[in-house]
C-alpha cells in the first residue's frame, strides 16, 4: 500500500471551506449577542486574524495579543500531540479567565472529501484544504468594563485566526501582532465618519469590503431609515387591483417594533361592457403602521417578521371606494420578499366594512 503524505499547506486556488472557517468576505457571527465591532488583519499564506469585541475603548485596553500568543504557545506544546496531524478541521477554543486560568476547547470538523496529489515517481500526497480556526477569548471582570452599555454585551474580547494549520500560529507568535493592532486602533481614531471610540457606535473594517473606505459603521441601539418599495396584488369586493406600493420604514436597532409611513396606488382595470377602450382606474391610500422583528438576542440580522397598518384614501376615482374609506390590513411575511395582508375596509365610523386580501413582494 502506498504511503500516504500530508501536505499541511493549503493550496492556493482551492476552494473549498471548513465548517470551523467563515468565508474571508463573511463577518463573525456569535449566536445570542448582536454583531460586535470587527476588524479584520489579512496574514501571509491566506491566513487571517479577526479582532471581536464591544468597543474601541475595551480593544484599546486589552490590546496585548502577543502575550496571549505566548501563553497559548506553550500550552499548545504540552496537549497537541495527542492531536496528532490531521486533514480535517479544528476549531480550538483557547479562554481565558480573569483570575488566570486556562482551557482549551477543540472541536474536530471531518473533512467531508478527500484530496490527493500525484507526482511522477512519488507516492501519492493527501492534501489538507479545510483551515483550522483558532479562538483566544480573554474574559474581562465586570468592573474592568471601560464603558457600560444600555444592554447586555459579552464580557470578552475575541481573536479569532483563521489558519492553514494551527501550528502556524507559533510562527506568529514569534513574529508578534501587536504592532498589527496599534495600527488597527490608529486607523479607527482617524475615521472621519463618527468617533467610533463613542460607545454607541460599532463598526466594522474588512480590506476586502466593496465599500471605498472598508468601514461599516452603525450603532447597537441606533434606529435607521429605509425605502422599502414593492407590488402587489388583490381582491377587494371581488375587484382584482394590482398595487404599486412605497413605504419609508424606520427599523429598530435591537429593538422588536419599528414603524412605516407608506403610499399605496390602486389601480383597477374596467373593461366596457359595450366593447369600448378599457381604462385604468386609480386609487391612492396613506398608510401608517408598525413593523414586528424578532428580538435581538435571538438572530444577528434583523428579520421582520410582519407589521400591522392603518390607511385612509387620499385619492379616489371610479365606485370602488366609498369617501372616508379607511384600510386596516396585518402583514404576514410568508417568505423573505413575500408578504400577504389580509385587509378590513369601512367608512366613517365603522360602516359598510368589508374584507379584501393581497400579496406583496417586495422588500
Amino acid at each position: 500500500m502506498n504511503r500516504i503524505l500530508l501536505l499541511t499547506g493549503l493550496l492556493t486556488g482551492l476552494s473549498g471551506n471548513a465548517l470551523a472557517q467563515n468565508s474571508l468576505r463573511e463577518p463573525i457571527k456569535e449566536p445570542g449577542v448582536p454583531r460586535r465591532s470587527q476588524y479584520e488583519i489579512p496574514l501571509a499564506n491566506r491566513n487571517r486574524l479577526v479582532l471581536v469585541f464591544n468597543t474601541w475603548p475595551e480593544l484599546a485596553a486589552h490590546r496585548n495579543l502577543d502575550s496571549l500568543l505566548r501563553l497559548f504557545v506553550a500550552d499548545l506544546r504540552l496537549w497537541r500531540d495527542s492531536t496528532g496531524t490531521r486533514t480535517d478541521a479544528r476549531r480550538v477554543l483557547y479562554t481565558l479567565e480573569p483570575q488566570g486560568q486556562r482551557t482549551v476547547r477543540v472541536t474536530n470538523f471531518p473533512a467531508s472529501t478527500e484530496t490527493y496529489q500525484f507526482r511522477s515517481d512519488e507516492d501519492p500526497v493527501q492534501l489538507k484544504t479545510v483551515q483550522d480556526t483558532l479562538v483566544i477569548e480573554k474574559r474581562l471582570e465586570p468592573g474592568a468594563r471601560t464603558t457600560k452599555p444600555a444592554f447586555e454585551l459579552p464580557l470578552n474580547v475575541r481573536f479569532y485566526f483563521h489558519l492553514n494549520r494551527l501550528e502556524d500560529i507559533e510562527a506568529l507568535a514569534k513574529q508578534g501582532l501587536n504592532v498589527e493592532i496599534e495600527k488597527a486602533i490608529q486607523q479607527a481614531r482617524a475615521y472621519t465618519g463618527h468617533d467610533l471610540f463613542q460607545p454607541r457606535y460599532r463598526a466594522a473594517y474588512s480590506p476586502n469590503s466593496a465599500l471605498s473606505h472598508h468601514w461599516q459603521v452603525g450603532g447597537f441601539n441606533e434606529p435607521s431609515l429605509g425605502i422599502s418599495p414593492g407590488v402587489g396584488v388583490g381582491v377587494v369586493r371581488n375587484q382584482i387591483y394590482t398595487a404599486l406600493i412605497g413605504d419609508l420604514a424606520l427599523f429598530p436597532g435591537i429593538g422588536r417594533l419599528g414603524a412605516r409611513l407608506g403610499w399605496h396606488e390602486y389601480f383597477f382595470f374596467e373593461t366596457k361592457p359595450d366593447g369600448g377602450p378599457s381604462r385604468v382606474v386609480r386609487n391612492s391610500f396613506l398608510n401608517a403602521g408598525i413593523l414586528f422583528f424578532k428580538p435581538w438576542d435571538k438572530t444577528l440580522n434583523r428579520v421582520n417578521m410582519g407589521g400591522m397598518t392603518l390607511g385612509y384614501l387620499i385619492k379616489r376615482n371610479g365606485y370602488y371606494f366609498e369617501k372616508n374609506t379607511f384600510r386596516f390590513a396585518g402583514t404576514v411575511n410568508i417568505f423573505r420578499w413575500s408578504k400577504i395582508e389580509p385587509e378590513l375596509y369601512w367608512n366613517g365610523a365603522f360602516k359598510n366594512v368589508y374584507p379584501g386580501v393581497r400579496i406583496n413582494v417586495g422588500l
